[in-house]
């Protein structure tokens, strides 16, 4: 998880702990589900390029950290 992850999970610990009641009907819930599907939408729709930019960014980030696990010098195992 990048620096910047766990600080969102910092900032929405709440969220993170969130209790769906479990007293809705299956009518209440898809109601939320598809508010929250409009919700995510929008976003979507209004910040496409800076969140493909920033998924883009995380996924480098990611994928240059696990090369730090190897050393190319090592040698390659048999099989």
């Amino acid at each position: 998880m990048s620096k910047k992850n766990a600080a969102l999970t910092t900032t929405y610990l709440p969220i993170s702990t969130l209790t769906i009641p479990p007293h809705w009907s299956a009518e209440q819930a898809m109601v939320v589900w598809e508010f929250l599907d409009e919700v995510a939408r929008c976003v979507w729709d209004r910040y496409e390029l800076p969140l493909v930019e920033q998924i883009q960014a995380e996924l480098y980030q990611e994928s240059s950290n696990q090369l730090d696990l190897f050393d190319p010098n090592d040698d390659l195992p048999d099989f």
